[in-house]
């Protein structure tokens, strides 16, 4: 099928070809203006032909009219299609919006309504006196001159052959009665004839004799113009002579100019005389153009309805080929106009996008188009020079910009730029992330609406001699609270107060670990100090109660509370400082692969064991993997997350009744995303106290009447041990949820790098995943 498409293929190429050579040599501009050039001359040349008066004669002819149609059908083709092909590229020109094509469609609208109107009156005008010269020339007064002339010069002709013919009758006459005597004397016979011919103003007189053979044998002759030949009598002329009729011969040739005739002379035997006189040349043409010109009258008579409608058809060819012409001159025209104001245009265009290295060609034009397109060249090149230094300046100004803003996004403090005003200019990444919104929501915003708790530092600054101000805030975003270490810095230019540079930091953690770290002191002292005692307390008060229980007869009963009291504060007191020891003396974890579904399940089970009227729910997939951890620090975070979610249900069981029938829920879910383990103890019981949220991991915090308040700060130093986190919120629809997050790609990677780390923890981890 490749040979079906080859002269496809071939015959587009040579398509590309010649459009490529005829854009090079600039072919369609020069092809138009001769076309336009040549066509103009055919139209302006046809025009002065029809409009001559002798055209209305040689308008008859056939051929003419053929040439001229012709002649004018071809070049109005091609500047039709010139036309058409200029309105295509200026209509195109205008759907895509490209710059002055609108004022190219009303430059153009303009001039051919200019070229249309004077084109139409002349064609109007012309038609009018072509018909207004047929009418003239075909009405009646014409006609009947030409008759009378034709009339005149019929008379004329009519009156010479009369005389002719009377004057040769008579002298036939006169030679036939004399007959008997000049029969005998040819030289009398001469003189006779010369004689009648004077007489009768005869300008030549022959007398001839035919012979059998019809050959004519001339008898005498008499001649009285030497100019003046003797032309050949035609034989038919002869014949009919000698059956007695008078013949009047017509002169032809070189005797168009005079009237002949021949008679039969009686008396003589075949004797013939011929005699002619020579009438006025001039009369003579005159009577032949004017039969002429009444021949050619009565054919145009009887073609005045065809001639009119050729005539008027060429007309309008020519009109229109000479219309078409204008129009082609109007979209030139308007083509020359409009190019430097599209070619300016576009250059703007181009120089509001940012292209400050576009120039508008000059083509040598001294007209105010040049003028406008150097001037437009000279402004881009200074403000390309201009631009060139502020980008440089600016390049400058943003690298230090740049620097300014990596530090300030690097470091982990908030940083505000703050106007005069208080309005906020210019905030970095650890502002926005501490103050929790976005930085563009930042800029531009007064200080006390985005952060209001900065606004009276800001103030004690404005009042303070040296313009400095600092302290301690508590930023409160929802239910997280932050407290930040404030200063407030001035900023000057030229010695005067431009604005203000706030710098904060999140000294949350650092009071909450210094508060750790004293309350462990404090846990470490307290268990040192009340642990020693609380042992020979206990044994005394069980000793006092065995030895002396069945001894005392008063009240036997109230001994036996107080040493039972005794003995059980002692006890609570032990469990007490076993968590002061604890959350003191947290000892180091012990990594080993565990698997994490195993300790789940027995915190779980322990709690289930413990508080039979709540019900407890576990939601985890089978496969949960192994997890690298200290399999009793992570049960005892278990175990005291999911107690402290029971409390929270009895609390709440409390305060509805025993007869509101709510159910205590604690759910324990568990899934691995991204390989971070997720365990998630949600309960249904009263939930965290607003108040205190932010505060719950902080050591002897808490809303329970006999909480110590250390349970949430141990989980939250198991979790950091382990490289993970806690996060508490409140459930929606009411409760807790209490999440540790721990990522256990880390978690082996911290195994491994420790000193406590099994060489074969890969093997470990395999063998305790296939046994989970």
């Amino acid at each position: 099928m490749t040979f079906l498409f080859e002269p496809f293929r071939r015959w587009r190429i040579g398509r590309r070809r010649f459009s490529r050579w005829a854009a090079e040599v600039n072919l369609w501009p020069k092809l138009e203006v001769g076309l336009a050039a040549v066509t103009l001359i055919i139209g302006v040349g046809s025009y002065f032909i029809l409009s001559s008066q002798a055209t209305v004669v040689r308008i008859n002819s056939p051929h003419l009219l053929t040439w001229i149609i012709v002649a004018n059908a071809i070049p109005l083709s091609i500047v039709a299609f010139l036309v058409v092909r200029r309105l295509r590229v200026l209509l195109a020109n205008r759907r895509r919006g490209l710059a002055g094509s609108q004022l190219h469609i009303r430059l153009v609208g303009l001039f051919a309504m200019v070229a249309i109107i004077p084109t139409v009156l002349v064609v109007g005008f012309a038609t009018y006196l072509f018909d207004s010269g047929l009418q003239f020339w075909f009405s009646d007064r014409v006609r009947t001159v030409l008759d009378n002339a034709d009339q005149v010069a019929q008379a004329y002709v009519r009156e010479n052959r009369d005389r002719i013919r009377g004057d040769l009758l008579a002298m036939a006459g006169d030679l036939s009665r004399q007959a008997p005597v000049l029969g005998r004397d040819v030289q009398a016979f001469t003189d006779v004839v010369l004689w009648q011919a004077l007489a009768r103003d005869l300008t030549e007189a022959i007398v001839f004799q035919v012979a059998p053979d019809r050959a004519m044998d001339v008898v005498t002759r008499v001649t009285l113009d030497p100019n003046v030949t003797t032309a050949r009598l035609p034989e038919d002329a002869v014949n009919r002579a000698a059956d007695g009729n008078i013949v009047v011969i017509e002169g032809r040739g070189e005797d168009n100019n005079r009237v002949q005739a021949v008679i039969r002379l009686d008396g003589y035997k075949n004797t013939f005389l011929y005699v002619s006189r020579k009438a006025s040349p001039q009369v003579l043409d005159q009577v032949a153009r004017t039969q002429s010109a009444l021949s050619d009258y009565r054919q145009l008579v009887q073609r005045r309805s065809d001639l009119q409608l050729r005539f008027n058809i060429i007309l309008v060819v020519i009109s229109l080929l000479i219309l078409l012409v204008s129009m082609w001159a109007a979209l030139w025209l308007a083509n020359r106009i409009v190019a430097p104001i599209g070619r300016l245009v576009r250059a703007a265009d181009r120089v509001g996008r940012g292209d400050l290295t576009v120039r508008v060609p000059v083509r040598g034009s001294p007209d105010e188009f040049g003028v406008l397109a150097r001037a437009f060249n000279r402004m881009t090149s200074q403000l390309e020079a201009q631009t060139s230094a502020l980008v440089s300046a600016n390049t400058q100004l943003d690298q230090r910009r740049r620097f300014t803003e990596a530090v300030l996004s690097g470091v982990s403090a908030g940083v505000l730029g703050v106007s005069a005003e208080g309005v906020v200019t210019l905030p970095n990444r650890s502002a926005a992330i501490l103050l929790e919104t976005e930085e563009s929501q930042l800029a531009g915003q007064p200080l006390d609406q985005v952060a209001p708790e900065l606004a009276p530092l800001l103030d004690e600054a404005r009042s303070a001699p040296d313009h400095e101000a600092s302290g301690q805030i508590v930023v409160r975003r929802g239910h997280v609270h932050r407290t930040l270490m404030a200063q407030v810095s001035p900023e000057t230019r030229g010695g005067e107060l431009a604005g203000w540079v706030i710098t904060f930091d999140d000294i949350t953690q650092q009071l909450a670990d210094q508060r750790r770290a004293a309350w462990s002191d404090v846990a470490r002292r307290i268990a040192h100090e009340i642990k020693n005692p609380l042992t020979p307390i206990q044994l005394a008060a069980e000793r006092l109660r065995r030895k002396y229980l069945k001894e005392i007869a008063s009240d036997p009963q109230t001994f036996s509370n107080c040493t039972d009291t005794i003995i059980r504060q002692v006890g609570d007191l032990r469990r007490m400082v076993d968590e002061f020891s604890s959350f003191a003396r947290m000892p180091k974890p012990v990594f080993q692969p565990e698997a994490a579904l195993d300790i789940i399940r027995q915190a779980l089970f322990l709690q289930e064991v413990a508080h039979t009227d709540v019900v407890f729910r576990l939601e985890a997939p089978p496969s949960l993997p192994v997890m690298v951890c200290d399999r009793r620090q992570i049960g005892q975070a278990l175990t005291n997350l999911i107690k402290n979610a029971v409390e929270g249900t009895q609390a709440r069981r409390e305060e509805e009744g025993p007869g509101s029938g709510y159910q205590p829920t604690i759910t324990v879910s568990a899934q691995v995303e991204n390989d971070v383990l997720t365990i998630a103890i949600e309960d249904n019981g009263i939930g965290f106290p607003a108040e205190l949220k932010n505060r719950l991991t902080e050591p002897y915090v808490t809303t329970r009447a006999k909480g110590t308040g250390l349970g949430l700060a141990i989980v939250k130093k198991i979790a950091e041990d382990h490289e993970g986190s806690l996060e508490l919120r409140d459930c929606p629809e009411g409760g807790a949820i209490a999440v540790l997050r721990f990522d256990l790609a880390e978690l082996a990677l911290l195994a491994q790098a420790g000193d406590g780390a099994d060489k074969n923890l890969g093997e470990d981890i395999t063998r305790v995943g296939h046994g989970a």
